[in-house]
């Protein structure tokens, strides 16, 4: 008896290609799973030392919380073993303190014991960019916690 689709019945050239892609996809998958299952999730505590509250050392810290806040890898946490992320500002003019500011940055690690240092660094950044600074010290903390 003869049927008269028979290229459907024995899976033809779209039967491979189907099996093949769905092959690849198994295989993508898999791998990108293998790839994430070690990420870690590691609590940030975020101190400001900036004793005089004008608005650019404010919107700085809390740009440096929000893009901490956006980061897959890190969570805000004030307790228990956490990186620590100490931000000193200071006015560059003090005739005009919202145009421009000077900062510093220690990185600690504490398990509510001890505290160790790890790195620091210093700079400064204006009412124009200092986004672009606290995604840079942000990406500098991933640096760290991945050395």
């Amino acid at each position: 008896m003869q049927f008269k689709n028979s290229r459907t019945l024995t899976g033809g050239k779209n039967m491979k290609k189907t099996l093949t892609i769905l092959f690849l996809v198994i295989i993508l998958l898999s791998f990108s799973k293998s790839l994430y299952a070690n990420n870690e999730v590691y609590p940030i505590e975020v101190i400001s030392g900036n004793y005089e509250k004008v608005i650019l050392e404010e919107n700085f810290i809390y740009s440096v919380k929000e893009n901490i806040r956006k980061a897959i890898n890190l969570k805000l946490s004030n307790s228990g073993p956490r990186l620590i992320i100490k931000i000193d500002t200071y006015p560059k003019d003090p005739d005009y303190p919202n145009d421009s500011i000077i900062y510093s940055v220690i990185w600690l690690v504490s398990n509510e014991s001890n505290t160790f240092y790890l790195e620091n660094t210093i700079g400064y950044t204006g009412k124009l960019v200092y986004e672009n600074t606290s995604k840079n010290i942000v990406a500098k903390t991933d640096q760290i916690l991945n050395q």
